[in-house]
């Protein structure tokens, strides 16, 4: 995870990158077969990024884990998954490939296009109470 130049330092002298990462290694120390990353890459740069997604690749290689991960990054979604679903409000919209759900928009397409048109929404948007209400619904069918 990119740690060893700061394995002397303690942990409260961590930056919060740096503190997400060794949560994430953590969680993995036990060599689980499964692995629920939320928003893994969450408040991370580019180089905890990449190194996180090298962690999760080596995860699934050297484990066989099975990795679902949750997240509103799209790339982290192209870079690690072999199958995404998308989901918008609580539905799953389409599950595929990443490549078939790019190769349904366009030759050029990224995952935030696929994502933008399956949903009709070309930005996150919405009122306190459409907030409520996808919590309300997640709630129940949880």
């Amino acid at each position: 995870m990119g740690l060893t130049e700061v394995r002397d330092r303690l942990v409260r002298q961590y930056c919060g990158g740096m503190v997400r990462r060794l949560e994430i290694a953590q969680s993995t120390l036990h060599a689980p077969s499964i692995v629920f990353p939320d928003e893994p890459t969450e408040g991370l740069d580019p180089v905890g990024r990449h190194a996180l997604w090298r962690h999760i690749r080596d995860l699934r290689a050297r484990l066989g884990a099975a990795v679902i991960v949750t997240t509103h990054y799209m790339d982290d979604a192209d870079a690690l998954c072999d199958r995404i679903a998308l989901i918008d409000h609580g539905r799953i919209l389409r599950t595929d490939t990443p490549a078939a759900l790019k190769g349904q928009i366009g030759e050029h397409a990224t995952l935030d296009d696929v994502f933008a048109q399956m949903t009709g929404n070309e930005a996150e948007g919405g009122s306190y109470r459409d907030v409520r209400r996808t919590r309300r619904a997640a709630r129940e069918h949880a």
